[in-house]
This record gives structure tokens, sequence and C-alpha cells, in this order.
């Protein structure tokens, strides 16, 4: 005798998740890259999940200029919804003309 319950009820699930779930349609993927305060483009380098800002525990990126020329660094976060939770473009998350060599950190505070 086999037991099929579970598995009809996790297939059942997933159908009911296809079919009536929604799509969100925000977040970085569906967002345009932001422009610096300078105007310069942005350059999309890498995509993390699961950034937190919760209580005392936050999330912090440490970002190395590994170019030949001083570049722009600036990163973006969404809340759990996929909104936009700062501005590049303002100088919220964005450091201008980061030396080579030099490292510097975001965080989520």
């Amino acid at each position: 005798m086999r037991k099929t319950g579970g598995a009809l009820a996790g297939a059942s699930l997933l159908v009911w998740a296809l079919t009536f779930g929604t799509w969100v349609q925000a977040g970085p993927s569906n967002t345009p890259l932001p422009t610096f305060s300078d105007a310069s483009p942005a350059l999309h380098v890498y995509t993390a999940v699961g950034v937190i800002k919760n209580n005392d525990l936050e999330t912090a990126f440490i970002c190395t200029n590994l170019d030949t020329v001083a570049v722009h660094i600036g990163v973006e976060v969404f809340d759990k919804e996929g909104v936009l939770a700062n501005s590049v473009n303002a100088g919220n998350g964005a450091i201008l003309n980061v030396p080579v060599g030099a490292t510097r950190t975001f965080a989520t505070s």
C-alpha cells in the first residue's frame, strides 16, 4: 500500500497557487537601473536576496573597487513587496568616485 495523500495535497496546492496566485511586477528584475547624481548610468553587478533590517539585525554590503579607474558604487534596497526603499540618484545608497583599491561599506541602518 502506497501513501499518496501527501503527494496529492502537494500537487493540489501547486495547481491552486499557479491558478489563483498573482505575479508581483516589482523588485530588482522589474525596475530600471538608476543613474547616479552626476547623471552617469548604473551597471548591474549583483543581486542579493534576503536583505534584512529588523530590530538590531541589519545587512552590510562591503564593496571594493577592483577596476583600474575610480568608480561609482550604489546599492538599491527593495522592501518585501518589491518597492524601492532608497534613491541612488539622490545619493541615498551611493558613493561617487571610489578610488582604485578602496573599500566602502553600505548598511541597512
